[in-house]
């Protein structure tokens, strides 16, 4: 599927997932992240939760082996050659390919939409990224909430039902908080202002302690 794809060193593969875990604690972990979406007047909102288990699913690791373990030892810059494997069909080194990228998602991701099963090795709902880099999200039904499930080298167009959504904003707040007061992307001509006058965000964002934040 991936055959022709340059395979990564260990080595190579390891300093990649030691940024990105350290990203990932930094950006991600404990926050909640909402994707405001606007089409034709109508306003779609979906909101997503990133715990440390969900790390690994977007590494493409085959290993098995506890998740948040994974994750530590990523981080850690501790993992060795048994702690991780290549998967054969080259979705591993794909995914390695945009992690990066994806640890940034908040303040680029320019689209969302649901998927369309073009994948059978795919299991998620919503993708979410630009023309280049995805992050896919499904259902974690015993946290009863969106998490992290997958990331991949594609157009979030052509992994998505129609009509994809543009993003116009991104808003983030740790998970202990009820109020969104941080935004992490505007799209061009969106305003905090113009945010202010949708009753869908009425309720759960703090319009006088709204601030701006930047990768």
């Amino acid at each position: 599927m991936h055959m022709k794809m340059k395979r990564k060193t260990f080595e190579e593969a390891k300093e990649i997932l030691r940024i990105a875990a350290q990203a990932y604690k930094d950006n991600y972990i404990n926050k909640n992240v909402l994707f405001v979406a606007i089409r034709d007047e109508v306003i779609s909102l979906y909101e997503v939760s990133f715990f440390a288990k969900n790390f690994m699913h977007l590494t493409g690791n085959t290993k098995p082996m506890s998740s948040k373990y994974f994750f530590n030892l990523a981080k850690n810059g501790s993992l060795k050659k048994s702690d991780f494997t290549f998967a054969n069909d080259g979705t591993t080194d794909m995914k390695l390919d945009v992690l990066l990228p994806l640890m940034n998602i908040l303040y680029n991701a320019q689209m969302i939409g649901d998927y369309n099963n073009l994948h059978e090795w795919v299991v998620t709902d919503k993708m979410v990224g630009t023309v280049t880099i995805a992050m896919g999200f499904k259902k974690d039904e015993e946290a009863n909430c969106n998490v992290p499930c997958t990331a991949l080298k594609t157009d979030v167009r052509t992994v998505s039902l129609k009509p994809v959504l543009p993003i116009k904003t991104i808003l983030r707040k740790d998970r202990s908080e009820k109020l969104y007061s941080e935004v992490t992307r505007f799209a061009k001509g969106v305003t905090s202002d113009q945010l202010a006058l949708m009753v869908e965000l009425a309720e759960i964002v703090d319009f006088e302690k709204l601030k701006s934040t930047k990768a």
